[in-house]
């Protein structure tokens, strides 16, 4: 193992003093990462994620020794908010020089603009400007931490109302220039006029500022609908995938870091092909520190989360990752890992109930190796379609905010027209267009809104959902406002579907299922005997229990009964429970594998069609043959008949 020097609690950087155990990595691995600062904690997934995003090669080598690298990423922080106040102090300053000059020199005093002294006239521009940069001060840097605070004492979720407030600073800023304008110049331009009745200017200035006021209102008031929107739907999409997949990430991490622990990397035959192909996946190289002391743990367990976070990116590189952890793990000479294998790892009984859970699909007591790589992929393909799905979610709400910005630009100019118009008239201009425009676009109005409704309101399916309509299973590849792109699953094409022909059909979502069903109807004799048909009940019980990592073997989730019959033959169902839903992609294998059991049962008990199993009419096994009788004969034959039939009747015919 590779020595290390204790890091401070301060973060300061790790130097390697002496040489590394693990041949899997280079010199020049080694002496980057010697210089490469590392966090003193175990990081959170969505720390994680951020940090996996920075880029892995850092050129200026000296800026980090130094530190400047760090002085460099506070400026880029502060930045914006010096050029904020930059803006305020010098172009406020400069406003305010017509301000002074008015209360200094007579000349100046005297002047006017538009019938209004200079200096008081200033005085509303130098309000003007100054509160656009202050509102944007209050509401980027101040608001939201008072915010936070304050909903802090009443909730835990107050960091997410702390980032909501940071994504409206554009509408609070705009509501907060446009109300100081507006309340502010009336007091300062009314009393200070020059030239009496020479203001009529400032009437409709006045209505103007009071459209630009309703308007930011309006404007604050779309922005949170599309923060409410937008929140909403991303907890609809994707709350519960993200919060199953972070803890099957975790387990994983876990998982490998002690798998590292006790095999480090290419220390083992086993495990050289793998952990060479795993090397590729990891997105920042790191050396095996040791397990010296605390902090030295925690770095353990990041390097080895980052194997995990690559397979995104890297599916292919799954297998390794599975067979990495599996052998770790398992006895020697076992082929299935077991709770008590765990066990021998100390760890704790819930991370291996939750291992199982995770893992074990089957839900039989083991993991076999085929099982683990199922899940491993399964778990990088959720991940990936849980990016996609954010991506989609971010342009479908991003469309949407574009269609809310048209209508707030209509309302906008018609809120214009009522303050510098009559209102009468504002409001017939309004019926005539919106009635023109509803009969011109009757069908685009239509289309989207059923669009909207079947986005943000039933939301059937999300990116990566397998579903079913009209008998065609699909896969989701991409959803946006107005249409979804699907992947037939059978087939492999692709084909757009309008979100409003959609809002009518019955999608049935197979991914957000349960463990489903199976159901075979067959037809049988009608002389089948109920001995044969629990005989049938049986032997696919045994068939079952035998494929029990395919099959539920309760006794409600088997069902062999009659569910009617007629006269020429008895219909029996069949209904098998799968361990899984039909999105796993298992279902043709599962279902083949029930078809042939039945096939070699229904001609081992046997069971036969309608009709019996005899002999085919006039084969050599069921001859025909025929008689010559009298007519007298014949006819007492058939009165005789009739005669026998009626008397079999509950009521005597007529």
């Amino acid at each position: 193992m590779s020595t290390a020097a204790n890091a401070k609690p301060n973060g300061d950087h790790i130097v390697n003093i002496g040489p590394s155990s693990s041949e899997v990595v280079a010199e020049k691995q080694h002496q980057r990462l010697s210089t490469t600062k590392r966090p003193n904690k175990f990081i959170s997934l969505e720390e994680a994620d951020k940090e996996a995003e920075k880029p892995t090669h850092n050129n200026n080598d000296s800026a980090i020794l130094d530190g400047s690298q760090e002085n460099i990423s506070r400026f880029q922080k502060i930045k914006p908010f010096l050029y904020r106040v930059l803006l305020l102090v010098v172009v406020g300053g400069i406003l305010a020089i017509p301000i002074i000059l008015g209360y200094q020199n007579e000349m100046v005093s005297n002047a006017h603009i538009g019938g209004v002294y200079v200096r008081w006239f200033f005085v509303w521009v130098e309000v003007f400007w100054c509160s656009i940069w202050i509102s944007s001060i209050i509401v980027k840097y101040i608001l939201p931490h008072v915010v936070r605070t304050l909903i802090g004492i009443f909730s835990k979720k107050a960091k997410k109302y702390h980032y909501v407030v940071k994504e409206l600073d554009v509408p609070l800023t705009l509501l907060g220039w446009t109300f100081a304008s507006f309340i502010s110049f009336t007091p300062i331009m009314h009393g200070h006029e020059a030239v009496p009745y020479s203001v009529e200017w400032r009437t409709p200035v006045h209505q103007v500022l009071a459209g630009f006021l309703v308007t930011a209102g309006i404007y604050l008031g779309k922005s949170i609908l599309i923060q409410i929107v937008y929140i909403r739907y991303r907890q609809a999409q994707l709350a519960d995938k993200v919060t199953r997949n972070k803890e099957a990430i975790e387990l994983l991490t876990k998982l490998y870091a002690e798998s590292r622990r006790k095999y480090p990397d290419e220390s083992d035959a086993r495990f050289i092909a793998d952990d060479r192909i795993l090397a590729e996946a990891i997105t920042f190289a790191v050396l095996d520190l040791g397990f010296d002391n605390h902090e030295d743990q925690a770095r353990f367990a990041e390097a080895s989360a980052r194997v995990i976070w690559a397979l995104e990116h890297k599916k292919t590189h799954c297998p390794s990752l599975a067979r990495r952890i599996w052998g770790a793990f398992i006895k020697e000479g076992s082929f299935r890992l077991l709770p008590e294998d765990l066990e021998a790892s100390k760890f704790d009984s819930d991370l291996i109930a939750k291992a199982f859970t995770i893992l074990d699909q089957d839900v039989n007591g083991d993991i076999t190796l085929k099982e683990m790589i199922d899940d491993i992929m399964e778990i990088a393909r959720e991940r990936k379609d849980l990016y996609s799905g954010w991506s989609d979610s971010q342009d479908i709400v991003a469309s949407f905010s574009i269609l809310c910005n048209v209508v707030v630009a209509a309302l906008s100019i018609l809120i214009f027209l009522a303050f510098l118009t009559s209102i009468k008239n504002t409001f017939g201009y309004a019926a005539t267009v919106l009635a023109s425009l509803g009969f011109a676009f009757n069908g685009t109005i239509t289309e989207l809104f059923a669009a909207i409704i079947f986005i943000f309101v039933k939301h059937p399916f999300d990116v990566g959902d397998c579903i079913e309509m009209d008998k065609e299973e699909y896969v989701v590849e991409h959803i946006s406002l107005l249409y979804t792109q699907v992947r037939h699953n059978t087939t492999n094409k692709y084909a757009h579907f309008p979100n409003s022909v959609l809002n009518s059909k019955m999608v049935e979502n197979l991914s957000r299922s349960k463990a489903m069903y199976e159901v075979f109807k067959i037809s049988v004799s009608y002389d089948t005997t109920v001995e044969q048909i629990e005989l049938l009940k049986a032997e696919l019980r045994r068939f079952i229990e035998h494929n029990s990592r395919e099959f539920h073997t309760r006794e409600e989730d088997l069902i062999v009964n009659m569910s009617g019959f007629a006269l020429d033959k008895l219909e029996i169902k069949i209904q098998v429970g799968y361990k899984g839903n039909y999105a796993d992609g298992k279902r043709g294998r599962r279902k083949g594998m029930i078809l042939r059991e039945l096939l070699a049962l229904t001609r081992s008990i046997p069971l036969y069609g309608p009709g019996g199993g005899g002999a085919a009419l006039g084969s050599g096994d069921n001859p025909s043959f025929g008689v010559t009788v009298t007519p007298d004969d014949a006819k007492a034959r058939v009165e005789a008949f009739n005669k026998n039939k009626e008397s079999l009747r509950f009521r005597k015919s007529d």
